[in-house]
């Protein structure tokens, strides 16, 4: 979303924020499953994206609710197509470990079109969230084979 402000090179020196790149990873979709159980390894349920989650390589972020899965999709590029710092980082992330996870992996909640209750509940989309603090977490990865993609 082109009003999202991020930390400058200069962030930590004066605090001041400014546009962020475009994203990398782009959405592929976002899914409400109503449930009484939710689903923690959802990738594995045939009829994610349609059924055509092996398509892409693609990271989902599970939110297990008390009465839904909440489920947001992303295209992962190839990592020699993402920008240098962005591979490294990307990198870094599926090579570490739960406790290293956690610690980086943030949320960034910005309602472009929706209603008005939601959208003062999520706020303004300026700070980030630390989920792997105050949420408990769980990595599944899937290695792309010959047919399908991880």
């Amino acid at each position: 979303h082109p009003s999202v402000l991020g930390g400058s090179a200069s962030y930590l020196k004066d605090r001041i924020k400014s546009p962020s790149s475009p994203a990398v990873f782009q959405c592929r979709g976002v899914d409400v499953w109503i449930t009484d159980n939710a689903e923690r390894n959802i990738a594995r349920h045939p009829s994610v994206l349609g059924g055509k989650l092996d398509e892409e390589d693609t990271f989902i972020v599970n939110f297990l609710l008390p009465f839904s899965n909440f489920v947001a999709y992303f295209t992962v590029p190839p990592i020699e197509e993402m920008p240098a710092n962005v591979a490294n980082v990307w990198s870094k992330f599926v090579k570490g470990d739960q406790q290293y996870r956690d610690g980086k992996l943030k949320l960034l909640p910005v309602v472009v079109d929706g209603p008005w209750i939601v959208k003062k509940a999520v706020g303004p989309g300026t700070s980030p969230a630390m989920i792997g603090r105050d949420l408990p977490l769980q990595y599944y990865f899937t290695e792309p084979t010959a047919t399908k993609k991880g």
